[in-house]
């Protein structure tokens, strides 16, 4: 979902053609596979068309990237353990004032849960967004 929304975002901005933006897993279970449609369902209600994302799993390429965001710490812990410099690491919600004024961070993957946990991770994907930009806007300059 973050993908999507992000790519949105990026579009609706005017930055599309200075930023990639590309989502990946830790591991290959759903490579090639269309998102859940539980997330497809919670996008549509949203807004969003994420009838294009397929699941891809993270390479070299991912690994180049300037900025990787991750959803939770253990995608942190795992992303420096294979070797990522920690400085190009953010969790998604490290951008939303209001998520670390709380002290809450994490994205809980909602693949387990119900709709309502899909909906729970696309309401703090947005709430990132605008921070996100400002990041990408800073960089550009």
């Amino acid at each position: 979902m973050g993908d999507v929304i992000l790519n949105q975002a990026v579009a609706a901005a005017g930055l599309a053609d200075s930023v990639t933006v590309d989502s990946c897993g830790t591991g290959g279970w759903h490579v090639g596979q269309g998102a859940d449609r539980r997330a497809l369902t919670e996008l549509a209600k949203a807004g969003y068309d994420g009838s294009a994302h397929r699941a891809a799993q993270f390479d070299d390429s991912h690994a180049a990237a300037d900025l990787i965001i991750a959803m939770d710490d253990r995608h942190v812990q795992w992303l420096t353990t294979i070797g990522v410099e920690p400085g190009r690491i953010r969790l998604l919600r490290s951008f939303d004032p209001a998520s670390v004024a709380a002290g809450d961070l994490n994205v809980e993957d909602p693949y387990y849960g119900y709709a309502s946990d899909f909906e729970l991770a696309r309401t703090q994907i947005e709430a990132a967004v605008p921070g996100i930009l400002d990041w990408i806007r800073h960089e550009l300059e």
